[in-house]
């Protein structure tokens, strides 16, 4: 059974680009455009990881963070942020203290599975 992925993403091109990837990758995957889309998908799917964008508008990577952490607690360790600001006052460490990965744009695809595979393992 593959592993379900829930990507945050308010460019139209690389969203799409990326769960191409993703799914080509052996994951299933769904898509929002920012985080209030988000939360209605984590409200009625389950999944195994969340890769989000830090700035988006309506509601932005951070914010949706702190919605996991408080609704859905057992993601919160399993959630990889990608941004274009080196600047970016997106959290850096998960409640416990553990540093969260951060995806500087541009990425690789191997760099894009070595973030999922790393936050997978977070869930063991």
């Amino acid at each position: 059974m593959a592993h379900r992925i829930l990507l945050v993403e308010d460019h139209t091109a690389s969203r799409t680009t990326l769960a191409i990837l993703l799914e080509t990758s052996g994951y299933d995957v769904d898509t929002a455009a920012n985080g209030r889309e988000a939360l209605e998908l984590l409200a009625n799917h389950g999944y195994d990881v969340v890769v989000s964008d830090i700035q988006m508008p309506a509601m932005d990577g951070v914010e949706l963070y702190r919605h996991i952490q408080r609704w859905w607690p057992h993601l919160a360790r399993r959630v990889v942020f990608m941004t274009a600001h080196r600047s970016s006052n997106g959290p850096q460490t998960d409640a416990q203290g553990s540093p969260l990965t951060v995806l500087w744009k541009p990425f690789s695809l191997q760099r894009l599975r070595e973030a999922v595979a790393c936050a997978l393992a977070q869930a063991a």
